[in-house]
């Protein structure tokens, strides 16, 4: 856990031991919201304020960022998501666990790089032809394109559609093995 996550929750255990009756326990259950759109660090809190969940982050290159407002009565779940949609960052809501982060976009990155340079090296020892290498990258660079887009608009990756890129990629793997 890095300090500024650290600090996060560090933060939220001291605001509800100072405002206990007025700090609510975290539940899936719908709750009314009024989030102001700004910096993260400060909406982070208000949430875990009215939802009672923490939320894991690491706050530092992005506590200054702006997210959205959320007003209204959402899941807590939904309010995270609301909050952080179009920003590029991820809402993760877990049983018992929130957080906001890039894991997915990472981890889709690392396996996207690591599939086209398998891809360039099979067709520079001519295990791949041109053509199958080609498509093979499209369809590498197709997804890297779609796992961004779909972050940033829904604030999410969906285990369907991480289910469906991995599937690409284990095709991918399958035309280098051979």
């Amino acid at each position: 856990m890095t300090r500024q996550s650290l600090g996060l929750w560090i933060l939220a255990l001291f605001a509800a031991s100072a405002a206990a009756p007025a700090f609510a326990a975290c539940s899936p259950g719908a709750r009314d919201y009024a989030i102001d759109a700004g910096r993260l660090d400060s909406a982070l809190q208000q949430f875990a304020h009215t939802s009672g969940c923490l939320v894991e982050t690491d706050l530092g290159e992005n506590a200054a960022l702006q997210v959205n407002p959320v007003q209204g009565r959402f899941t807590a779940a939904n309010a995270l998501i609301r909050l952080v949609r179009g920003t590029g960052l991820e809402a993760h809501v877990d049983p018992g666990h929130y957080a906001v982060n890039r894991a997915d976009r990472e981890a889709v990155k690392q396996r996207v790089d690591t599939l086209r340079h398998q891809v360039a090296s099979a067709r520079r020892t001519g295990a791949l032809s041109k053509d199958k290498a080609a498509a093979l990258d499209r369809d590498l660079a197709a997804v890297w394109r779609d796992a961004q887009a779909l972050i940033t608009e829904q604030g999410f990756l969906s285990a369907g559609e991480n289910a469906s890129f991995q599937r690409l990629f284990a095709y991918v793997q399958g035309q280098l093995a051979g």
